[in-house]
């Protein structure tokens, strides 16, 4: 598997930054920087090819063409309350589906 270019890569995001997205938000590159971006192999088209089969981490939502995650699940899935605090994360809902580690 080759790295992911410039054009496909994202920096994971802060606990801080996640906290400070609106409630609903692209799922590239908003969400998948806030699920560890690149290096958690979140890159562009895998980002997509993942939303589309259903196996993204998070729930995704349809908008015409656009898909769209909202940051109370992705805060559930990586663990994290609405304060920044660690919680269990949430278990995952299908075979294919991880739980992170934190």
């Amino acid at each position: 598997m080759t790295a992911p270019t410039d054009a496909t890569r994202v920096d994971p995001m802060s606990v801080d930054e996640i906290l400070a997205l609106p409630a609903i938000v692209p799922v590239w590159p908003t969400a998948s920087a806030a699920l560890g971006g690149s290096p958690a192999g979140l890159s562009r088209p895998t980002t997509y090819a993942r939303a589309k089969a259903g196996t993204y981490p998070v729930p995704v939502l349809l908008e015409g063409r656009r898909r769209l995650v909202r940051r109370a699940d992705v805060l559930a899935y990586l663990g994290i309350n609405g304060d920044g605090a660690r919680v269990a994360p949430l278990t995952p809902l299908a075979e294919h589906d991880t739980v992170p580690t934190v």
